[in-house]
């Protein structure tokens, strides 16, 4: 096989990269990223425009070495980023210059292959069956949203794998890679909204997740975090690949949750009016189909800019006076084929 091998310094780690003429047919080491034409490396003394994709691994991570990294573009570094409800332009303080990611990991990874994975059941009766939504939302989605004079809080529901970050393992749950924007992203969220994180993976796997975005310092800020348990699923359930619908009528009926409303001592109460989940699964709100931004499925693509879309629409959306009126005449799809230059599908 041609190649050229050489280490890379990424936030003072150092790993030893091969590049590639047939990346994808490189089965010696796990496919870990991808680096765009943007970028150079030095390589045994020598700067090296990257042009084709470049394959990592994880073989040794050295303490100290003659190479470096740098990159020709960068983000813009002025001013201290303070979102608001009100910011309708996220251009500046969210434009990216396509950082490489890598693994967490030290050791090298011999490639394995990948077992099929079960095909996703539905829950059983027990776990609560397959959710509808009810005719009294329906007709609360009718009732067309108004321009409010002022943007009203949210709760902002938040999903993990496949939203803010990808685990492109079975084997190792607790390593992943966070999408473009996802850390700054909830820290928007969190300095706007109210912010509950549901996810259907089990806890210890939610909880390392939550630590890899959510400062130690912000987690008082998040008003629940919940996983796989918060889905009342039965043991046979709960062990399978069931799918696990989000019903926000759980999140609005719970005490704790209800408190976090602003208003709640003069009778503020969460409802389709003020609550948003966002989550790569439109199945997984079909309860409360028209309460969702349904945002596409991240495994890895570095030139994402999709988070910054969501908070571009958050914005609005805060502005009128019914979450689940407003999704339904204009939802996201169309916002975000229009952010890139799409037409909608």
């Amino acid at each position: 096989m041609v190649g050229l091998g050489g280490r890379i310094i990424l936030d003072q780690q150092i790993f030893n990269v091969w590049f590639s003429d047939t990346d994808m047919n490189f089965t010696g080491y796990r496919q870990l990223m991808f680096l765009r034409g943007n970028s150079h490396v030095v390589l045994n003394g020598t700067v090296s425009q990257i042009t084709k994709p470049a394959l990592f691994s994880t073989t040794t991570i050295a303490q100290k070495g003659p190479y470096t990294y740098t990159k020709k573009t960068k983000s813009p570094s002025q001013g201290v980023y303070k979102p608001r409800a009100t910011d309708t332009n996220i251009s500046a303080p969210f434009k990216m210059s396509t950082p490489p990611y890598y693994a967490t990991g030290q050791r090298e990874v011999p490639v394995r292959a990948s077992r099929p994975r079960e095909q996703k059941t539905e829950p059983s009766e027990a776990s609560g069956g397959i959710p509808n939504p009810t005719e009294e939302y329906v007709q609360g989605s009718l009732i067309l949203p108004q321009l409010l004079p002022e943007p009203q809080n949210l709760l902002v529901v938040i999903d993990l794998n496949g939203t803010l970050l990808f685990r492109p393992s079975r084997a190792r749950p607790t390593h992943f890679t966070l999408r473009p924007n996802a850390a700054r992203f909830v820290q928007y969220c969190l300095d706007t909204f109210q912010v509950v994180i549901w996810s259907s993976a089990r806890e210890p796997n939610v909880a390392a997740m939550v630590k890899a975005i959510i400062p130690p310092a912000r987690l008082r800020e998040v008003v629940a975090i919940w996983g796989r348990g918060s889905f009342n699923l039965t043991k046979a359930d709960y062990a399978a690949r069931t799918i696990c619908y989000k019903r926000l009528t759980k999140l609005w009926d719970n005490p704790e949750v209800g408190k976090s409303h602003p208003n709640y001592q003069i009778g503020g109460r969460w409802n389709q009016t003020n609550t948003v989940l966002i989550d790569d699964s439109l199945e997984k709100a079909k309860a409360e189909p028209h309460n969702i931004i349904e945002v596409p499925d991240w495994t890895g693509d570095l030139t994402d800019n999709v988070l910054p879309a969501v908070h571009d629409y958050l914005n609005e959306l805060s502005r009128h006076s019914n979450v689940s009126g407003y999704l339904r005449t204009a939802p996201f799809k169309g916002h975000l084929a229009r952010m890139l230059g799409r037409r909608p599908t």
